[in-house]
């Protein structure tokens, strides 16, 4: 990200890494969280990171010396587990679903969604859309270019339960879809693996 490699240690919190020389990498600053690190995510200056065993989620501002900062507490005792950035949008995963916030201004970060499901573990963004597994194995898609509401548009009932797997993106857009007025769900399948979520093809 930039030429920077931001790596969480779940015991030893945040190390940043130069990586201009790639096979080289040196490392130029830490930051001490206060409990075991879930994820990170970066995006320019700004880097989110889910600190702490409540799943808190800290606004870190790397400096010109590379050193970061902490600027503010987004969510506190949220049970987050996950973190993607997609623009100026900030996708949180937790304990009682996803969270879609609007950081441009991230002294002020709004909620601008949230999809009420069981234990999201993962997300992931590729282009306007969101993809991200519940507790059950659940594929869900969400549409992120509604800016002032998200619109879930697909959803895929898993054959397997692999929450935590990792999610393997393309380069794509969401399936077109009518605007919805609210999160709903169709009635494709998916399989899970340990590779990921994989939509069945559609008949």
């Amino acid at each position: 990200m930039g030429g920077y490699l931001y790596l969480v240690d779940s015991a030893d919190g945040l190390h940043i890494y130069d990586v201009g020389e790639p096979a080289r990498p040196t490392l130029i600053s830490h930051f001490q969280t206060l409990g075991l690190v879930a994820d990170v995510a970066a995006m320019d200056n700004c880097v989110l990171v889910i600190d702490g065993w409540n799943g808190d989620v800290r606004w870190l501002e790397r400096e010109s010396t590379g050193k970061p900062s902490l600027r503010a507490n987004l969510l506190e005792r949220g049970g987050n587990y996950d973190i993607a950035i997609s623009g100026s949008l900030a996708l949180i995963a937790g304990e009682t679903g996803l969270k879609i916030m609007d950081i441009s201004t991230l002294a002020n970060p709004l909620l601008l969604a949230q999809h009420r499901v069981a234990h999201v573990e993962i997300v992931q963004a590729s282009g306007s859309c969101a993809y991200y597994c519940d507790g059950r194995g659940q594929l869900w898609l969400a549409d992120l270019q509604t800016a002032v509401r998200p619109q879930l548009v697909e959803a895929y009932a898993a054959l397997g339960s692999l929450p935590g797997a990792p999610l393997q993106m393309g380069s794509h857009s969401c399936p077109e879809t009518a605007p919805a007025s609210s999160w709903r769900k169709s009635r494709k399948t998916a399989k899970c693996t340990r590779s990921g979520c994989i939509p069945s093809p559609t008949k």
